[in-house]
């Protein structure tokens, strides 16, 4: 069982101005919040009474906006309806002289300024959260950059030992090119003349594929079998 939510009565002149300004609203508002009937009995929507000419709070307001959500099945009034609510609930309490007025509006005001604190501290702890993951992140860049030195570094060095070997490669197959002919030349030399010239066969001295030790060891041999003069 459902009623229609009427907050405002005749005897109330503010209430029947608000009343009066209610077909601006889309639907109207007031009309399509429809309200359980247990709100009487206390268990949901409060109605306020109205007969000594009281006027609604800001609580029971939003309460309406919330009432008027769930019966249009989660589509919320718009920003310009709420805001148009809100400035004709609070022109009959802000031209009143009634204490009671004063201490609603009060109320009303205190009310926005909890939730501005609360919007507050909500926007405070999203910005703690993006600093320490904007921190996290420039933490990570700079692990990253000295892992990247510590990467270009060992690169160099593999450089500088792949052209260290490539030089001892180059050196050691000259060197056997060099030791390969030397041997050809003996292996000729001691088939021209076995009888007077000894073989020399390479060792494991350094110095023996040095030229200077060649053209030493080889010059007595060659002008024996003349052909040095």
């Amino acid at each position: 069982m459902f009623c229609k939510l009427r907050i405002f009565s005749g005897e109330s002149r503010a209430a029947a101005g608000m009343a009066s300004n209610a077909g601006a609203f889309e639907g109207p508002l007031l009309e399509q919040a429809a309200v359980p009937t247990e709100a009487k009995a206390g268990r949901g929507l409060h109605l306020p009474s109205f007969e000594r000419g009281q006027s609604a709070s800001l609580g029971f307001v939003h309460e309406l906006l919330v009432q008027s959500t769930l019966r249009r099945d989660g589509v919320a009034p718009t920003k310009a309806v709420v805001a148009y609510l809100t400035v004709v609930h609070r022109r009959p309490l802000e031209s009143g002289n009634a204490t009671y007025h004063t201490v609603l509006l009060l109320q009303d005001q205190l009310a926005e300024a909890d939730e501005d604190v609360l919007r507050a501290v909500i926007r405070e702890r999203d910005l703690e959260q993006a600093l320490q993951a904007a921190s996290r992140r420039i933490a990570e860049m700079a692990v990253r950059e000295r892992e990247l030195e510590a990467a270009r570094r060992r690169h160099a060095e593999a450089e500088r030992r792949c052209e260290e070997l490539e030089r001892r490669l180059d050196g050691a197959a000259r060197a056997e090119g060099l030791g390969s002919d030397l041997h050809k030349v003996v292996q000729a030399v001691a088939a021209m003349a076995p009888s007077e010239v000894a073989v020399l066969l390479p060792d494991t001295d350094p110095d023996y594929l040095s030229p200077e030790r060649d053209r030493t060891h080889a010059r007595p041999y060659a002008e024996r079998l003349g052909c040095c003069s």
